[in-house]
């Protein structure tokens, strides 16, 4: 009999009637669909009921349906006297929980997780999970110990390890399949094991909440598979189905600066420019901004006004110039400024940027920011992705959101992502397509008319 050696668990099989459990798993195992719907029939139906009665549910003859029942006599579920068929309600309570398994709809979701640790005496529940004796919502508290954020969970998937070899391999052949989901007859095979001690490792894998059994139908015949929780199962399909796709035209990107550090390198020259003589400006829409002769002249290219304003925001922001007569002129910090390396140069900048904020002054705070950064971290070595695509697998807990929780939402259960409001959005763009880009962690451009932007080499290892 296996038993989990893990500190945070203490999950000995041996607390409960497991073999009996073995015993049933094995044996519904080998149903055919005609046999599982007959065990529906007699589940759902009355404790007395007849042979007839169950033919006629299960549309079939009595001659159709004695050999499956027959065969269903094993469960230990029923008695037949003569036509009539005595049910015990002890077992049928069981296997209520295990007939909805074979269901094609079938969730192995919180609830089924709730209803299998009901078979274990609640007095063992919170020794094997190392949860308070005195808790009144024992299944709530495994929830909030093991489940209740992605991030909760994953650390316990990362950490969990078994004694046993076989255990962790069945576990990583579910997690690394591309939909999560493997066969069970490839894993006897695979690891040698017989139909016992299958159930055994299964039983283990399911009471540390790693993944469970289930059945999908094939023709008359039933498929077995694991996979994890369906919660779980639902929000990694998600994650990867959002995740940002690397654009792979890179010369038809158009940089909004052709270098990484672009923007610092414009701040060295502005500040270097105004150092040796004032930097005639103008006022357009009630803000200042260079003349394109200007920027041409000094920067070597045309920029945008928004981009004009960026840099003179910047500049006076670490007081490096000031505007006086419609000039720019240097400041006492100039001379300190171009000294700097240009990587302690966007360092001061990123700072500066994560200083101010969001553009809603008293709704961010830094906290958000770095939430933000969180999220970029997960795209390193993805190269160039659209904006967009990035916003839809973004789980950054910004503004009024919480981080993904598992909430229960009527008889469901859910991993809760965030909603972002305009304002959200509007932040999450501004600092990485203002504070990061002017720091030099990112790139930003176009491509194809969509908003893009990539993790720059100093970005990566400033963000790791």
């Amino acid at each position: 009999m296996l038993v989990n050696s893990l500190k945070k668990n203490k999950i000995n099989l041996s607390d409960y009637n497991y073999e009996k459990d073995i015993e049933c798993r094995k044996l519904m195992s080998d149903l055919s669909v005609f046999e599982v719907n007959t065990l529906t029939e007699i589940v759902h139906g009355s404790l007395n009921t007849t042979i007839s009665q169950i033919a006629e549910s299960v549309d079939a003859t009595e001659e159709d349906v004695l050999p499956a029942l027959e065969k269903l006599k094993k469960l230990k579920l029923f008695q037949i006297n003569g036509d009539r068929i005595n049910i015990s309600k002890e077992m049928r309570k069981y296997y209520e929980s295990q007939i909805p398994k074979f269901d094609n709809d079938f969730r192995a979701d919180m609830e089924f997780v709730k209803g299998f640790l009901s078979k274990v005496p609640i007095h063992v529940l919170p020794i094997w999970y190392s949860i308070p004796r005195t808790s009144d919502d024992i299944f709530g508290s495994i929830i909030e110990k093991f489940l209740i954020t992605p991030k909760i969970y994953q650390r316990y998937l990362d950490e969990i390890s078994f004694d046993d070899p076989i255990l962790n391999a069945i576990m990583n052949d579910v997690y690394s399949h591309t939909d999560y989901k493997i066969r069970v007859s490839e894993v006897i095979e695979k690891y040698s094991l017989t139909r016992e001690q299958f159930e055994e490792h299964m039983l283990l894998l399911e009471f540390n909440l790693i993944c469970c059994l289930s059945y999908n139908e094939s023709d008359d015949h039933w498929v077995e598979v694991i996979t994890p929780f369906y919660e779980w199962r639902q929000l990694l399909r998600e994650r990867r189905k959002n995740q940002p796709q690397p654009i792979n035209h890179l010369l038809e990107i158009e940089r909004t600066h052709p270098h990484d550090f672009g923007f610092v390198m414009d701040t060295s020259a502005i500040t270097s420019t105004a150092l040796n003589s004032p930097i005639p400006i103008h006022e357009e829409n009630g803000e200042w901004t260079l003349p394109q002769e200007t920027a041409r002249h000094i920067l070597g290219r045309s920029i945008t006004p928004q981009y004009a304003r960026l840099l003179l925001k910047i500049l006076i922001e670490l007081k490096l110039v000031e505007i006086a007569d419609h000039q720019i002129v240097s400041k006492d910090l100039s001379e300190d400024w171009l000294k700097k390396h240009l990587q302690e140069q966007a360092i001061t900048i990123y700072r500066y940027g994560v200083h101010q904020g969001a553009p809603v002054p008293g709704t961010y705070i830094n906290r958000d920011l770095r939430e933000i950064e969180t999220s970029l971290k997960r795209l390193m070595n993805k190269g160039w992705i659209y904006f967009d695509d990035f916003l839809k697998g973004c789980c950054a807990p910004i503004g009024n959101n919480n981080p993904v929780t598992l909430v229960k939402k009527g008889k469901r259960w859910k991993y809760e992502l965030p909603a972002y409001s305009e304002e959200d959005i509007k932040t999450i763009h501004q600092y990485i397509f203002q504070t990061l880009f002017a720091a030099g962690f990112v790139a930003t451009g176009t491509h194809a008319g969509k908003e893009c932007f990539t993790i720059t080499p100093f970005g990566r290892m400033s963000m790791d």
